[in-house]
């Protein structure tokens, strides 16, 4: 469906996203008061430390100069002289004489302030705990809200209707901190007899007897439902608006006019052809939903990006930062191309927008 034309052209303005984002996160973290060296130097550090530590992380170079080494470690196709070294995580390289080096390598983040561990490392270390409360919250969204959107379709303007707008429309106003502070007294402490759901704890718990990590999957409950609350109301309502408008196309009066039972020409004819936004929409809050867990994450002592991030901010460890910062964006700027390229295969319309 797709020409290669139209694939070049969502790949470059992606690229250029991406380009884009880089540039305004260096001018954006290299204006702020205060001076890294110092904060790594400490309060007893003289000037000469400071100056040492400047030029190690390459605060003695101008604004322009710590610009083109920015954006030289983050490519995946970098320059350096032969010999040196940048910490890079190499794949192979290219020399070009005496002078210069190609290298193709992962991007480079740089290290924490606070402990000097590479700060991709720390990003892949708390990942998984985020990808995996990202994806529970968007299944609990689609499992919960696709069906109350597809029912309350039936009978617009009904009780059912009615009261779907009226909670989706709370739960929209409710931000994720406070329906975490909520769900976790209510569920975690209230009825903590009966549900035994823990309000603290991570994924991964070190077991001493076992010599290994192991999933503790009893903890994703609670904070996945916290963080599924507004992907949920937003499924909610693009699904019942969506079937209403699609329940009044003529092929659903022509499948009524053959006779076909309304369960089939609910679930076989107007579901496939009214699904496609609310699909669209809960991939976009893949990458929304990986900021929004800082708060939840704060609530349920869940160790993933948001957890991170808040101590990368305690501490003032803007690599750390970032480094976060980039790989949401980015997450953000990939996944929309990748709807661009698959969601036409569902709905034909779209491949002009």
């Amino acid at each position: 469906m797709f020409t290669a034309f139209n694939i070049l052209n969502l790949t470059s303005k992606a690229i250029f996203s991406l380009i884009g984002v880089a540039a305004i996160v260096f001018l954006l973290f290299n204006v702020l008061p205060g001076d890294p060296a110092k904060l790594l130097g400490g309060k007893h550090a003289d000037d000469s430390q400071i100056e040492m530590i400047r030029n190690e992380i390459g605060l003695n170079h101008s604004l322009p100069v710590r610009f083109v080494y920015f954006m030289n470690d983050l490519s995946f196709v970098s320059f350096k002289k032969p010999g040196t070294d940048h910490n890079w995580s190499e794949w192979f390289s290219i020399e070009l004489g005496k002078s210069a080096e190609v290298v193709f390598k992962w991007p480079y983040l740089g290290k924490s302030y606070t402990n000097r561990t590479l700060v991709s490392k720390m990003i892949l270390d708390a990942l998984p705990e985020s990808i995996a409360l990202v994806f529970t919250s968007l299944f609990l969204a689609a499992l919960i809200g696709i069906p109350i959107g597809v029912y309350a379709s039936q009978k617009p303007n009904g009780t059912l209707d009615t009261l779907l707008r009226i909670l989706t429309s709370f739960g929209l106003a409710v931000p994720s901190f406070v329906a975490a502070i909520l769900i976790a007294w209510l569920l975690g402490y209230l009825l903590n007899d009966y549900l035994g759901l823990p309000i603290t704890g991570s994924l991964f718990k070190y077991d001493v007897y076992k010599g290994k990590e192991i999933i503790q999957f009893q903890n994703l409950i609670l904070p996945a439902l916290a963080l599924s609350i507004r992907p949920m109301c937003v499924s909610g309502q693009l699904m019942r608006n969506s079937m209403v408008e699609v329940l009044k196309k003529d092929f659903i009066r022509t499948a009524r006019s053959k006779g076909l039972s309304e369960r089939k020409i609910l679930f076989k004819h107007a579901l496939p052809n009214a699904i496609n936004p609310v699909l669209s929409a809960l991939g976009g809050w893949m990458a929304a939903l990986l900021t929004g867990s800082i708060f939840v994450e704060f609530v349920f002592g869940w160790k993933g990006l948001g957890s991170l991030l808040l101590n990368a901010i305690d501490y003032q460890d803007f690599p750390v930062i970032i480094g976060l910062t980039l790989v949401v964006s980015t997450t953000f700027i990939l996944i929309n191309w990748l709807l661009k390229l698959i969601m036409p295969y569902f709905d034909p319309t779209l491949l002009n927008e």
